[in-house]
């Protein structure tokens, strides 16, 4: 019997406990507890300059291949890309293997939050090696600002 007393006395001093302690017993009567912060609207920051670049995609055909590029700034929101510049790339999977563009040829896609680079060289005839191909993009501009970006995608073996 002792044991079951002990117990309902040990669970009656934690529910007072727990009652004194919990915020609604402890305000006052025509106190509300405030909102806290994420129920507040959130006013969207303004991106601020690059300091990233990425390869979202890259697409090649036979006829023409496509390039998305998006630049990032330190918190990693889509922003645009510093005026000026140009792009360099190398892939696999093109002829010629290795190109460049200036920054103006670009479209930029507000939908994506990207510049797409349209008309790169064609995809070569046989791809069946390699069965994967990549692409590795530097944007220069100016003397010491480069951004590098790197995209490889599976490619089903075509003939």
């Amino acid at each position: 019997m002792t044991i079951l007393l002990r117990t309902f006395r040990f669970g009656l001093i934690a529910g007072v406990l727990l009652g004194l302690t919990s915020t609604g017993a402890m305000a006052a009567p025509g106190q509300t507890k405030a909102q806290p912060q994420a129920d507040k609207k959130k006013k969207k920051k303004k991106a601020g300059p690059a300091k990233k670049m990425k390869v979202t995609r890259f697409v090649t055909l036979r006829s023409t291949s496509i390039l998305y590029i998006q630049f990032l700034d330190k918190d990693k929101n889509p922003t645009k890309a510093p005026d000026g510049g140009r792009i360099r790339w190398s892939t696999n999977i093109t002829k010629p293997r290795k190109g460049a563009r200036d920054m103006s040829t670009a479209k930029w896609k507000e939908s994506k939050k990207a510049y797409v680079f349209v008309s790169l060289p064609i995809r070569q005839k046989w791809v069946c090696p390699p069965r994967s191909y990549w692409i590795r993009v530097h944007f220069y501009v100016g003397k010491h600002r480069k951004f590098s970006g790197f995209k490889r995608t599976k490619f089903p073996c075509q003939k």
